[in-house]
């Protein structure tokens, strides 16, 4: 029986006594500031509806405060408004789960194309491995007790966890090798992002760009920084077991409404094992 199993449905992760172990996803969610879809529809909102009076309000106001909303909301009746921001909202919900429906389906065809090959060359370290995906009996799940004792080869969808804090997670694929100088790993993503950003799309003009949140709080909050912590918590679960993790990369996926593939962007990202550790200190 395997030691984790990967439950799609609700999207957790449980050891073979039933005892559930924490996603990499919800451990980093702690550490990024909570969207207030409410409160950001109704902005957004009213700026679209009211440009004039929005430049008013910016005059009247500091252009960050709460009271801008106050004086636009009363150009508009409450009912108005109320149905302008749950459309909104409504609207960014569609979007996002068909862009999560089109991201899974397009990670499923590149995953079943490399099962299918047999063999798949990195351009992490410019070597083919061998695919491995076993028959399995859950949605997903361990390979391994110990994950040291997995063969060489490539690994798609690989479940990954640590007993010590209890967490766990799926990393899109990972290659393993026996070195000269022991087990290595290589650590790879797909994303279907429109870019992959190093700085927020918005600078505040005397806060700067938006940070993730104590013990991480050096970081920006931006996507690359997000899956570069999230990819690090894989090669840290490795590491653990005693691979030596040595790069991390983001295949950027951009595709046609067909779902066609026209292009890959290879982008290797930085390994931030401390940033893991703090966070994990922070959480005990």
């Amino acid at each position: 029986m395997a030691k984790v199993i990967f439950r799609d449905l609700d999207h957790r992760y449980f050891g073979a006594n039933g005892t559930e172990y924490q996603s990499v996803s919800s451990v980093f969610k702690a550490h990024k500031e909570y969207f207030d879809a409410d409160k950001i529809a109704l902005k957004k909102f009213l700026i679209d509806s009211l440009p004039k009076e929005y430049i008013q309000a910016k005059k009247k106001f500091k252009w960050d405060s709460p009271e801008i909303i106050t004086y636009m909301e009363q150009f508009l009746p409450k009912e108005e408004i109320v149905a302008g921001v749950e459309a909104l909202k409504a609207s960014w919900e569609a979007k996002g789960n068909n862009s999560r429906v089109r991201g899974t389906e397009i990670h499923k065809t590149v995953e079943l194309s490399d099962i299918k090959s047999g063999y798949i060359w990195s351009r992490l370290d410019g070597r083919y491995y061998k695919v491995i995906s076993p028959r399995m009996d859950n949605d997903n799940e361990s390979l391994a007790d110990n994950l040291y004792d997995l063969e060489d080869g490539y690994y798609p969808e690989l479940l990954l966890f640590n007993d010590e804090h209890m967490i766990a997670g799926q990393s899109d694929g990972v290659f393993l090798r026996t070195g000269p100088e022991g087990r290595e790993a290589y650590i790879k993503d797909l994303k279907t992002d429109a870019e992959i950003s190093v700085v927020p799309s918005f600078k505040h003009p005397r806060n700067g760009y938006k940070k993730l949140l104590n013990p991480v709080h050096h970081l920006n909050e931006c996507n690359l920084n997000e899956y570069s912590i999230k990819m690090s918590f894989y090669g840290y679960m490795l590491e653990q077991f005693g691979f030596k993790v040595k790069k991390l990369a983001i295949e950027n996926v951009k595709f046609l409404d067909n779902q066609d593939i026209i292009n890959i962007i290879y982008k290797e990202i930085p390994y931030r094992p401390d940033e893991v550790k703090s966070i994990l200190a922070y959480r005990m």
